[in-house]
């Protein structure tokens, strides 16, 4: 008899970084963190590199997009 499996809660991340190249349905950001796209949340038009502020969920160590915004400047030091 297999184990039930040990439910995950998701948790929200605030990650920062340079965006590295886009495909799909995700997306990579500096550090090679590979961010997929919630259900209606899509990729807005900025180019690689630009420094990106995206609020993720985490579910089953997946990254999931739920906001992307650009980085403001004054925190970039």
């Amino acid at each position: 008899m297999c184990a039930p499996a040990r439910y995950q809660k998701p948790t929200t991340q605030v990650i920062v970084g340079q965006l590295r190249a886009i495909d799909g349905e995700s997306f990579v950001l500096g550090g090679g963190f590979r961010v997929f796209l919630s259900p209606g949340v899509s990729i807005p038009d900025f180019p690689l590199g630009t420094s990106l502020t995206v609020v993720a969920v985490s579910h089953h160590d997946v990254l999931y997009a739920e906001n992307i915004s650009l980085t403001p400047a004054d925190t970039l030091g």
